[in-house]
């Protein structure tokens, strides 16, 4: 829990440090492509809500379920076969530098609490939880007054794994 209090004071912060110029709240959907280690890439989806207290910076809160992922191996007695289903929870800072009217660059450092749902051939279904450090960059696009396109690439260990996503999203600004 002191990763999720020391991003949250992180966030309360940069809220009162930063100028409210620019401030934009934007809502929207990700389509993910998602792969974690070796395994292959997998469709996945995200919602976020991403608010930006100034021109430069944000926070970002953001649900998603990144795919299902399918393997089998040997355990020196019997072959065996597991799913295992992603999904996580993500707080982040977010720093940006507009390009020009319509586009920006940005980067992203925080907090991502995921869940595996694993199935395993003739044991059940166990569910592991962790939270790390996520990590992203990407573009967003201005697509008219009110509406934007997101592109970004955002990492976390998770565990031993390095799972990691390229997302395409559109948002509503208000």
């Amino acid at each position: 829990m002191g990763k999720l209090s020391a991003v949250l004071a992180a966030l309360l912060v940069t809220g009162l440090a930063a100028p409210v110029v620019a401030a934009e709240t934007t809502i929207g959907v990700e389509m993910t492509k998602a792969k974690i280690e070796s395994d292959g890439l997998d469709n996945g989806y995200k919602l976020f809500l991403n608010h930006m207290v100034s021109e430069n910076f944000g926070f970002e809160l953001a649900h998603g379920k990144y795919g299902k992922y399918s393997s089998n191996g040997y355990d020196g007695w019997d072959t065996y076969w597991f799913d295992a289903e992603f999904s996580a929870t993500n707080f982040a800072l977010i720093g940006a530098a507009p390009l020009n009217d319509s586009i920006s660059v940005f980067g992203k450092l925080g907090l991502s609490m995921w869940k595996v749902d694993v199935f395993v051939d003739g044991e059940g279904t166990d569910t592991e939880e962790g939270d790390d450090l996520l990590m992203g960059f990407g573009l967003n696009i201005n697509a008219g007054s009110h509406a934007s396109i997101k592109i970004e690439y955002e990492s976390v260990q998770v565990e031993d794994a390095d799972a990691s996503s390229i997302n395409f999203g559109l948002g509503v600004r208000f």
